[in-house]
């Protein structure tokens, strides 16, 4: 009787010690972070997406070289056109201790249609470029951490865009097929922007945002005659939606 009780004493003294003793004991791997709140979850590593793009782009500083009084810009205001980007980025809160990341973009922007005209009594010409841009974008990129699947961001970019002009000169009065110019321009290019993401699977997030960008200068190259045709200020009102792969 005497063994049972010595026996009970110690078998409940282990019991007891035990949760203590596994909880102090610094070899015992702590549990791992519960990330199932957080859109990016782990706060570290790369990721890759597509961002398609509604976008109202507009022009500025429109002249014409040399000078005509008679010239004048056929179609002013914004236009509605698309494109599309492809991304690869690293999250860098860890590392950081703040919730960064940074990317390169590479954007495709389809045509800009950018009409002038030359009118008077002796000529009438139409200018007619059609503007295709590719821009190789840096971005670095501030996260919100709600502690929800939502995340908003806010950000900058800055880099390179290089435009094609696609133009045709059309005399009014002569009649004919018109007369053709294509011109490359490279362009400083920078943005800001604003969204938010929110994760809708292990390694999978839904991008929402807006974005501001100044894409520099465009110019049709010289006519025949003599003639270009610039815009010293192009830019856009980019509408974004995504998708992004976490690794």
């Amino acid at each position: 009787m005497r063994r049972l009780a010595l026996m009970a004493a110690v078998a409940t003294s282990v019991f007891a010690q035990s949760p203590a003793t596994a909880q102090d004991d610094p070899s015992t791997p702590p549990p791992p972070p519960d990330d199932s709140g957080s859109v990016l979850g782990d706060q570290y590593g790369f990721y890759a997406g597509f961002r398609g793009m509604f976008m109202l782009t507009d022009v500025g500083d429109v002249q014409l070289n040399p000078d005509r009084p008679t010239f004048s810009e056929n179609s002013p205001g914004p236009e509605a056109t698309g494109g599309g980007s492809i991304v690869l980025g690293y999250r860098w809160d860890d590392y950081l201790d703040l919730p960064l990341r940074t990317e390169f973009e590479l954007i495709h922007r389809f045509r800009h249609d950018f009409d002038t005209r030359v009118q008077s009594a002796n000529e009438i010409l139409d200018y007619q470029n059609n503007v295709s841009t590719d821009q190789l974008m840096f971005n670095v990129l501030y996260d919100f951490d709600t502690g929800s699947p939502w995340r908003p961001y806010v950000g900058a970019g800055v880099g390179v865009a290089r435009h094609f002009s696609d133009a045709f000169q059309f005399d009014v009065i002569a009649g004919g097929d018109g007369v053709h110019s294509g011109n490359f321009e490279h362009n400083f290019a920078w943005s800001v922007q604003a969204g938010a993401m929110v994760r809708i699977a292990e390694n999978w997030a839904l991008e929402g945002g807006y974005r501001f960008s100044s894409l520099g200068e465009i110019k049709t190259g010289l006519y025949p005659n003599g003639d270009e045709v610039s815009a010293g200020e192009f830019y856009a009102h980019d509408f974004i939606i995504g998708i992004i792969y976490l690794f």
